[in-house]
């Protein structure tokens, strides 16, 4: 009886000691993996496409600045953003808005330039972009890549658009909303493979606590398996 209680308990213990290796090398693979996204383009371009491809159907447009521009009216350091979403939830503002855009569009078809040279040909100094005119639309910082990496751009990416479901769902929505959004999106467009890939950021963006559990489990395994497929 001694005996099968000991047998018991190594091989209890084995299975420990593998679930414990099995998860930090999960841990560990996908960290690097985050970090350096530009090594695997295959899933980097997946991601990509299928951002973009959202914002088609939503009718997102998303704009390249710089960080001080998004941030041009902000004062307090802990206010600046990477991203922003734009949006309006008056309908008659939006028609104005889509009136003018046809006039533009009008414009740069009849002379074969863009909206920005004509103003310039006539002399004007003073005038609103084109894409000022576009609603809703996405701001990302042209810097996000070189300072903070590819993770953080896509999770930004998709914390925006997080902002933009937030708000067709509800008039007044928060960041939280928005990362819950964004990891809904994760979990309804992406395998499980690359959810993988953004669960420790959204972890982090949730605040969930970082206990082992079955998602997690699904997740890393999902990604295990891609693993072994990729290296054949």
């Amino acid at each position: 009886m001694a005996n099968v209680i000991i047998i018991a308990s190594l091989l209890s213990l084995i299975c420990i000691i593998i679930i414990g290796f099995s998860i930090y090398w999960f841990t560990i693979n996908i960290f690097f993996l985050t970090y350096k996204l530009e090594k695997y383009p295959k899933i980097e371009t997946f991601i990509k496409e299928n951002l973009y491809s959202i914002c088609k159907e939503e009718g997102i447009s998303v704009f390249y600045k710089s960080e001080n521009e998004i941030n041009a009216e902000k004062t307090k350091a802990e206010d600046r953003a990477v991203g922003q979403y734009i949006y309006t939830y008056d309908k008659k503002y939006q028609e104005k808005l889509d009136d003018t855009l046809i006039g533009i569009n009008a414009l740069e078809s009849q002379y074969h330039d863009s909206f920005d040279n004509l103003c310039k040909r006539m002399g004007l100094k003073d005038y609103y972009k084109k894409e000022e005119y576009i609603l809703p639309k996405i701001l990302l910082a042209n810097e996000l890549i070189t300072k903070y990496g590819l993770l953080s751009y896509y999770s930004t990416f998709i914390h925006e658009i997080g902002h933009h479901f937030a708000s067709k769902k509800m008039n007044d929505h928060d960041e939280g909303d928005a990362n819950r959004e964004g990891w809904n999106l994760i979990k309804t467009r992406f395998p499980k493979h690359i959810q993988a890939i953004f669960y420790y950021e959204f972890l982090f963006r949730l605040k969930k606590p970082k206990s082992i559990c079955v998602e997690q489990l699904k997740l890393f395994w999902a990604y295990f398996i891609y693993s072994i497929n990729k290296a054949q």
